[in-house]
């Protein structure tokens, strides 16, 4: 068989094709199923696999009759198509008898005058390749849980052609999702000019970077400017021609730079601290709102852990599951801001803490920067917030990624030195001891000495309009102090900068601070009967679900009236009450009380959402505030039911 000038894939019937063993030898080789038919669908070649897969198939005979077991070809045969219209055709079918998918390709067979004598047939077993992309696709769901529900807009385009977005991008452009897709970015400019000069910039960084970040003010659907900052990267594959499909992720800066346009003003008017009080307030509704956000977020994360069996899935799961954890330590360290409270005080290990961050920073920071990480075990703890000190690592890690340019190589370390007195000369109050040294460098742009001297002032900072607050440094210094450290920086203009932060260790062994539930009768939730009262849907059904996966037979109600009628009325007797605290008409205090004139004792569980103070009666339930881990009402529910078997 060779090729004419027909077609490029075409082949030239050759009658010796059938003497010649090599081309035999070469077909019977091939795993997938080879035959050659006439124009009547009769077999002219059939090779060993296609011959193993169905023995009854002999020269002469028709295919359809074999294979299909019909007196006609069957409608979806691509052979029919073939020997019409003189070309090939592939698709796929799922063949009842052997129960498999095949991906058959049938291709015409010319003789010397250009006509068709004959088609090549070649069906390939794709069963295991479907059954892998229905895995993907079920995994994928995770995945486009995650992607529609960030509070971050996301966007996908190819060749400026909007192929995706999600719900907060749709926020943000007050366009819906079927108003954008198949349409040109062009409706996000404000003129033709515009959106060329941008699609010129941004093929030029994307040549030398796969990720870049920049800010633009895009035109809503309703005529309004609305200032972002987009992350974009690279996700389509050059090898197959999708070199042109990009991932962007937008965040809305509306308030971002209502805030800076509040903060210069009250800076410019000198009045400092009526803006840490606005800032506070500001952090009030900002964690109110994420809150909200983070529950579902944090709930169906760990569910999806719980039940993942792909290790990659789980790896990204886990990164998630972690900033999601981090994310409401935050809003905690905003809300007692705000209130003017301080952080809670533990035993911890800061090594421990220290690559907790990293694997974090790995899953989130660009590709361009290389971290590197040099931590040693340091076997006494810290004393102070731990929450803090993960926005200490996080805001010099940030700090840093900009002072680099999003390209460098970032360091984190820490180990335990004996500082003495010569050290400690410009810290009087510090006594000579063991300390833990953690610090971070990195290979930015540096600073000179004036520079310096003001980098943890607030609000002061070398960035451009839009690209910091000047806070970060501030906050920095204030964790480090409020947790009984100190900070030294060293850097050089050109050379890079490295802030080394000194906090003294106790004495006390690391068991300490590793505190295991004591095991009782519920050491696992088997059997253990719960009567879950919450009248938000979406935490009342997951709670539910997390905590029948633990072994535990849940009663699930949104009213608190209908479960103090379960109980007062149909005589239901629950091991244990958990409840929300604000919910209308009763509240979840008043519950507690009222189940407990009817059954002693109780034990009870409050899930919080920062509501009001409970009742001094109820002094012996634990409050498990909102947003929270499956796994922490999980301990709190044995905590409770362990304590009550013991007494």
């Amino acid at each position: 068989m060779t090729a004419n000038g027909l077609g490029q894939g075409y082949i030239v019937f050759d009658q010796d094709i059938f003497e010649n063993y090599t081309w035999i030898n070469v077909l019977d080789a091939v795993p997938s199923l080879v035959t050659i038919h006439d124009c009547f669908h009769r077999f002219l070649f059939i090779n060993k696999a296609a011959k193993k897969a169905f023995p009854r198939a002999e020269l002469g005979a028709t295919c359809y009759e074999v294979v299909h077991e019909t007196e006609e070809p069957p409608p979806f045969c691509p052979l029919v198509e073939t020997f019409q219209d003189k070309r090939r055709h592939s698709r796929v079918f799922f063949h009842e008898k052997l129960q498999k998918q095949f991906m058959v390709t049938t291709s015409p067979i010319f003789d010397k005058c250009g006509e068709v004598v004959a088609a090549i047939h070649i069906a390939h077993d794709v069963t295991k390749v479907k059954e892998i992309e229905h895995r993907y696709f079920q995994q994928k769901t995770i995945s486009d849980f995650i992607f529609e529900k960030s509070p971050l807009g996301i966007l996908v385009t190819s060749k400026r052609v909007i192929l995706h977005v999600n719900e907060a991008f749709e926020k943000i452009t007050g366009y819906k999702k079927d108003e954008l897709i198949g349409r040109s970015t062009r409706i996000f400019y404000k003129d033709q000019e515009s959106f060329e000069e941008f699609g010129r910039r941004a093929q030029n960084i994307l040549k030398v970077k796969k990720v870049f970040t920049w800010e633009e003010e895009l035109i809503r659907k309703d005529g309004r400017k609305v200032p972002v900052r987009a992350s974009c990267r690279m996700i389509g594959a050059p090898e197959y021609g999708d070199e042109d499909m990009l991932i962007w992720v937008v965040e809305d800066l509306s308030t971002q730079k209502e805030i800076e346009k509040a903060r210069q003003k009250l800076k410019e008017r000198g009045q400092q601290l009526q803006r840490l009080k606005a800032l506070g307030i500001l952090a009030s509704g900002i964690a109110h709102d994420f809150n909200n956000i983070l529950t579902p977020i944090m709930g169906y994360t760990e569910l999806a852990l719980y039940r993942a069996q792909d290790e990659q899935l789980k790896a990204h799961l886990e990164v998630i599951a972690t900033a999601a954890k981090k994310a409401k330590d935050l809003i905690e360290n905003l809300l007692k801001f705000s209130k003017g409270e301080k952080g809670s005080t533990v035993l911890f290990d800061i090594s421990e803490k220290v690559l907790e961050n990293i694997k974090l920073l790995k899953g989130t920071l660009p590709s361009s920067v290389i971290i590197r990480q040099k931590v040693s075990p340091i076997p006494k703890p810290v004393k102070g917030d731990p929450t803090q000190i993960d926005e200490i690592i996080m805001n010099l890690s940030i700090n840093a990624l900009h002072a680099m340019d999003e390209a460098g190589v970032l360091e984190i370390g820490c180990c335990m030195e004996r500082l003495d007195e010569s050290f400690l000369e410009a810290w009087p109050e510090f006594q000579p001891g063991e300390y833990a040294h953690l610090w971070v460098a990195d290979t930015g742009c540096g600073m000179d000495e004036e520079t310096l001297s003001k980098i943890f002032e607030p609000y002061f900072t070398t960035k451009d309009s839009g690209k910091g607050t000047g806070l970060g440094l501030a906050m920095v210094f204030n964790a480090v102090k409020t947790n009984g450290g100190f900070i030294t920086v060293e850097s050089k203009k050109g050379e890079g900068s490295t802030f080394h932060i000194y906090f003294r260790l106790h004495d006390e062994n690391l068991e300490q601070c590793h505190v295991e539930a004591t095991p009782g009768r519920f050491s696992n939730l088997s059997d253990a009967k719960i009567l879950l009262v919450d009248d938000e849907e979406s935490v009342l059904t997951l709670a539910s679900e997390f905590l029948e996966l633990s072994g535990a037979k849940v009663k699930g109600l949104n009213r608190a009236d209908d479960a103090l009628s379960l109980i007062k009325n149909e005589g239901y007797r629950p091991d244990v009450l958990v409840t929300d605290l604000t919910m209308p008409k009763m509240t979840g205090d008043e519950l507690i009380l009222q189940c407990r004139k009817i059954i002693k004792g109780l034990p009870a569980v409050i899930i919080s959402g920062f509501g009001h103070e409970i009742s001094r009666e109820l002094d012996d339930v634990p409050i498990v505030k909102k947003p929270f881990r499956m796994e922490d009402l999980v301990r709190t529910i044995k905590m409770v039911l362990n304590k009550e078997d013991k007494a």
